[in-house]
């Protein structure tokens, strides 16, 4: 299954990010940083998100 759907971000947003995309699991490492990877791999297996503050981990 292929799922081309994609999301674009109003531009009085000021966040910086220009858009969103859905793409399959297998490919994550392709668009996400290491550091982002390691945490969507583990929400994945694990089933839950670690909690961060700023970023690093809280516990």
């Amino acid at each position: 299954m292929c799922d081309d759907t994609s999301l674009t971000v109003p531009p009085r947003h000021r966040s910086g990010l220009l858009g969103a995309r859905f793409v399959p699991v297998r490919e994550l490492p392709d668009v996400t940083s290491p550091a982002q990877h390691a945490r969507l791999a583990e929400a994945l297996a694990n089933h839950t998100l670690p909690v961060l503050l700023h970023g690093q981990r809280t516990a």
